[in-house]
């Protein structure tokens, strides 16, 4: 915790371990802006941390893919009520939060390589959803996401129709030129349809560039997306406050057109 709040602070001043590179940094800011497309997005997984919003396109999603599991599962509740198989890992717990006859649980880290108690997404994949049909992932891994992301297959990537994450350590996008890669990797097959900062870490500025070191973001893949614009009202009127009791945080104004 202390180093996070002297990160913070240095970063605030404008100081970092890394160069930074405010031009990149604000070009993919720029890029990451959220878009309005003709499908309305919906909250799912009731009203507490852990819902989030996606787009009203499940018709057709053949499993949902969770990793990292919580104290609730709602989220992956409402899918797997649909009908729709849910698969969940987590090596620190010893089962899901949750019986359902649809959701199929491994104790096993998501990471970069198969060995246990680690698996890679696409080895996860190929074990239960081997094929094409369109998946959905659904992902809070602690920073994990990072590795996970960069590893992915392209053929595996362009298989989520929706993609649900929460981004740790957003603020690496200023002197990480891997963070930054690897959000242009999924802009190459997603829009950016929502964007939602967690109340739990403080907003960074850096040289007047503001960044939510916390963040969900929701994808959803170019081919399904019929965009009308940029998105202008933050935040959401689904959105809610992830921990209540402190302040709400909306989206800084440079994250959205």
């Amino acid at each position: 915790m202390l180093r996070s709040r002297v990160k913070h602070a240095l970063l605030q001043l404008g100081f970092s371990a890394s160069p930074i590179d405010l031009a990149k940094a604000s070009s993919l800011i720029r890029d990451l802006r959220p878009v309005k497309t003709k499908i309305p997005l919906v909250r799912i997984g009731g009203n507490n941390d852990g819902a989030y919003l996606v787009p009203d396109d499940l018709e057709g999603v053949a499993a949902l893919f969770s990793p990292g599991v919580a104290e609730s599962a709602a989220f992956e509740e409402y899918f797997a009520d649909l009908g729709i198989p849910c698969y969940l890992a987590d090596a620190s717990v010893e089962k899901a939060s949750v019986n359902h006859n649809l959701f199929h649980f491994e104790p096993r880290y998501l990471g970069i390589f198969n060995q246990d108690p680690f698996t890679t997404l696409d080895a996860w994949i190929n074990r239960h959803a081997p094929g094409n049909s369109d998946l959905i992932l659904q992902m809070d891994i602690e920073n994990a996401e990072w590795g996970v992301l960069a590893n992915v297959s392209e053929e595996n990537l362009r298989r989520f129709r929706i993609i649900v994450i929460e981004l740790h350590a957003m603020d690496r996008i200023l002197d990480s030129a891997f963070h930054r890669d690897v959000m242009r990797r999924l802009l190459q097959t997603h829009h950016v349809v929502h964007a939602h900062p967690n109340n739990s870490s403080p907003i960074i500025t850096a040289r007047g560039v503001s960044i939510p070191p916390l963040i969900e973001m929701t994808f959803l893949r170019k081919d399904r997306a019929e965009v009308t614009g940029h998105a202008t009202h933050f935040p959401h009127d689904l959105d809610i406050v992830n921990v209540p009791g402190q302040p709400e945080m909306h989206l800084p104004r440079n994250w959205y057109a």
